[in-house]
């Protein structure tokens, strides 16, 4: 995975099974997201208006015990956990996507509706 092209204006998010859309963008409140591409139920891209902003959001939504380094871009990071009302606590994980972090259709495919 280390020699995979990275979008650098997009973060692959890894944890995702209780979260919809405004979760997402609830949990990246303060930076410039332009969309969320779901690709399972369990994972998707946010994509920035810019690489910068991506990293910045990186950097803010990692745990505090965390060191981003641009040097390390298949990293994954272990971010603030996101907390689904009414109680429920969700670990998530994070990276900079990769050009194979895509949506696999196939006819089995079902998507929840939340």
């Amino acid at each position: 995975e280390d020699d995979v092209p990275r979008m650098f204006d997009v973060l692959h998010l890894y944890g995702t099974d209780y979260m919809n859309t405004n979760d997402v963008y609830d949990y990246f409140f303060g930076h410039d997201v332009r969309y969320v591409g779901w690709l399972t139920d369990s994972a998707c891209n946010i994509f920035f208006r810019s690489a910068r902003e991506a990293m910045d959001a990186l950097k803010t939504c990692v745990a505090s015990s965390e060191v981003v380094d641009d040097k390390f871009p298949t990293q994954w990071f272990q971010g603030q956990s996101y907390i689904k009302p009414p109680k429920k606590e969700l670990i998530l994980q994070m990276r900079f996507a990769t050009i194979h972090d895509t949506k696999k259709l196939d006819s089995n495919h079902t998507r929840r509706n939340l």
